[in-house]
């Protein structure tokens, strides 16, 4: 009897053991694609969320049939920087620069839908993948009255005791045809070079990439 309950024991704790086991497994796995300042995707965490939305390639490399059919609805990659961070880092400190990251991932998260995906890639800089990215939906980020338009989302912050508008610059491309998750990077890199376009400009705007501004952007449907 005594080896019996002994037996008992051990199959419990070894139960108890692979629970842990697997509990810390699962938040290491998190942590592998969660950004620690933010809590929000980092690149890595980008890339396995955009699997829910991007085609995955066939053999040959184009968008396997099926899965683009039920996963492209327009998909969109925004590329934001915060405007005039360095001089806020470099005047105020990291630890108040560390907290204008963090109430600029928490403004973007409110301001997407529920299914957009926000991420951190480093620094100030932020990536939105936006599904279902019609052109009312692409419009709303911008103010036409301006000129020339401007973002219309930004948020106020208290810095140094003063309020201060944080503003940001952006980039932003869609899937074009052919293209699959494989083209994430790329998709990234031409969102990247309409925000460098942003910021020659004078900043506080999101410039659409050059192929989309010419027809790409897909009309909502009646």
């Amino acid at each position: 009897m005594r080896f019996e309950g002994q037996e008992r024991r051990t199959v419990e704790e070894l139960e108890s053991e692979l629970a842990e086991r697997d509990r810390r497994i699962a938040e290491l796995e998190k942590e592998a694609i969660t950004d620690s300042l933010t809590g929000l995707y980092n690149r890595r965490g980008l890339e396995k969320a955009a699997r829910i939305v991007m085609p995955e390639p066939n053999k040959e490399g184009r968008p396997e049939k099926r899965d683009a059919e039920q996963k492209t609805k327009n998909v969109a990659v925004l590329d934001l920087d915060i405007d005039g961070f360095k001089g806020i880092n470099d005047r105020y400190g990291h630890l108040e620069g560390d907290r204008v990251i963090r109430e600029a991932g928490e403004f973007l998260t409110r301001s997407m839908r529920e299914y957009d995906v926000v991420a951190r890639m480093g620094g100030d800089e932020f990536v939105v993948i936006m599904n279902g990215a019609t052109e009312r939906i692409i419009n709303k980020f911008f103010d036409h009255d301006a000129d020339p338009p401007r973002p219309r989302f930004g948020f106020t912050t208290e810095i140094g005791g003063e309020p201060r508008r944080i503003s940001f610059s952006g980039g932003i491309t869609l899937l074009q045809p052919g293209e699959t998750i494989d083209n994430l990077t790329d998709m990234v890199g031409r969102a990247d070079e309409a925000l460098y376009e942003s910021k020659e400009a004078g900043r506080d705007r999101v410039t659409l990439f050059k192929p989309s501004a010419n027809g790409n952007i897909p009309a909502d449907k009646a």
